[in-house]
């Protein structure tokens, strides 16, 4: 079987000035700081990929409603949120509870914006794996039903 081709997309990295007269770059996820985001982000990443379809591809002219949607949903996850940004940007939590609320939203919808191409491509991926894995375990197992993992972080392996 033959891997698809994939076309990928190369995104350019975005300064965002800030109102203390610095400024932080913000660059697609390299996989260490991808593994930490993911670290972070608990039930965030499930609430992202139920956002309105297209708002990530809007983010850089986000319309007042996207902003309202991410608006909720930093609301409702907004520790996520921090450490997601913190993690993606190379800072500490407290620097980021620092921001001010419009930045803060800015840099977390960049930080979005910069890594849609990687999660709109690995989710199709990561859920075509599932399915061809539980469709081994039902052939080699008839009758046993593979039980879904439990949400929430993964046991220590230590």
């Amino acid at each position: 079987m033959k891997a698809p081709d994939i076309d990928f997309v190369a995104v350019e990295a975005i300064e965002l000035p800030l109102r203390d007269g610095k400024s932080i770059t913000v660059r697609p996820a390299k996989v260490g700081v991808l593994a930490a985001m993911l670290r972070q982000s608990g039930p965030l990443i499930e609430e992202l990929a139920l956002l309105p379809p297209g708002l990530l591809g809007r983010l850089s002219a986000p319309t007042v409603d996207d902003l309202i949607d991410l608006m909720q949903l930093l609301g409702r996850q907004a520790d996520g949120g921090i450490g997601i940004v913190a993690a993606a940007s190379g800072q500490s939590i407290d620097w980021v509870r620092e921001l001010e609320a419009d930045e803060f939203g800015m840099l977390f919808a960049l930080l979005v914006q910069v890594n849609a191409d990687f999660f709109s491509r690995a989710a199709p991926a990561f859920q075509a794996a599932g399915r061809a894995m539980q469709s081994t375990a039902d052939a080699s197992l008839p009758g046993v039903k593979a039980k879904a993992p439990a949400r929430g972080p993964a046991p220590s392996t230590r």
